[in-house]
């Protein structure tokens, strides 16, 4: 190491870009309870504080397959080798989506069940809301659906190009959800967080593909369609296949399991049969890490 070499800032001159990203995300993430607390009561937090709990978990199970990816897309950003990225970046997308469509198909089937354990025995509010479990599942969807370009764009460095679309998200959510709380209540605020998801998610989608990956717009659009249509499969095979009686968490757990693995069969081969080509490259490649 030499020390007496100038040292480079070029690395973080984003740094109040990436910061300004941070903020926003903070605001989106905790502005629900606080305006529950504010136009709702306290009783509508503690419900929503449940049904938030098991999607934050949700949530940080996606993330897993998703964390730990940046820096080896930024790496062949840097490198500017676009043919590479195309087919790391197709391979990515599709198993990634094929992941979010087993988890919150499952998700979707199984959450009320797990309430209705969870919740036994309390009798201080109802706890039971169909319509409040819809809304997290479509929120999200919604939310993960934009995670590959937010990928690749945190990899290649667009802080700075896409700090107003951030700006933009948070004024749609506080705006959107204080219109809206006012109307609906608590579910009021998730329509707040919806309208600016579907925007953030639909901003992502085309700015990508456009500055970055150079792949057409259509491919990522069919995933997301096959995503919901095999979600769709999934959940309305199992409600008329299956009658779910669930009494306690071992039986939620057996019954997760058995769910947790036709879902899996179902969204392997409806995305197998639409492409198979990604499918053989992805398990090569998922082969190749298990082996190193």
């Amino acid at each position: 190491i030499d020390f007496k070499v100038a040292p480079s800032n070029k690395a973080l001159h984003q740094r109040w870009d990436v910061l300004f990203h941070q903020i926003g995300a903070m605001v989106i993430f905790n502005s629900p309870v606080a305006l529950i607390t504010f136009f709702c009561s306290l009783i509508e937090v503690s419900v929503y504080s449940v049904y938030s709990m098991v999607f934050n978990g949700i949530g940080g199970i996606v993330g897993i397959f998703n964390n730990g990816l940046v820096a080896g897309i930024g790496d062949i950003i840097s490198r500017n080798d676009i043919k590479t990225l195309q087919r790391v970046y197709r391979e990515y997308e599709c198993g990634y989506y094929m992941i979010v469509t087993w988890i919150y198909s499952c998700a979707y089937i199984l959450i009320m069940p797990f309430i209705i354990v969870y919740t036994k025995g309390i009798t201080d509010t109802n706890y039971l809301r169909k319509d409040l479990a819809f809304m997290f599942i479509v929120i999200g969807i919604l939310n993960t659906i934009r995670m590959p370009q937010s990928t690749v764009i945190g990899a290649a460095g667009h802080f700075r190009q896409t700090r107003y679309r951030a700006l933009i998200e948070v004024l749609i959510n506080l705006v959107a959800s204080i219109i809206c709380v006012k109307a609906f209540g608590m579910i009021g605020v998730l329509l707040g967080g919806f309208c600016s998801y579907l925007y953030r998610a639909i901003d992502s989608v085309i700015y990508a593909p456009k500055y970055i990956t150079h792949l057409p717009i259509k491919e990522t659009l069919f995933r997301i369609i096959r995503m919901v249509v095999i979600g769709i499969i999934v959940v309305m095979s199992v409600n008329v296949l299956i009658d779910i009686q669930i009494n306690s968490f071992i039986h939620w757990i057996i019954w997760g399991c058995i769910i947790a693995v036709w879902s899996s069969i179902v969204v392997f081969l409806g995305n197998y049969l639409c492409e198979k080509q990604t499918i053989h490259n992805l398990i090569n490649r998922v082969i190749r890490i298990i082996k190193h």
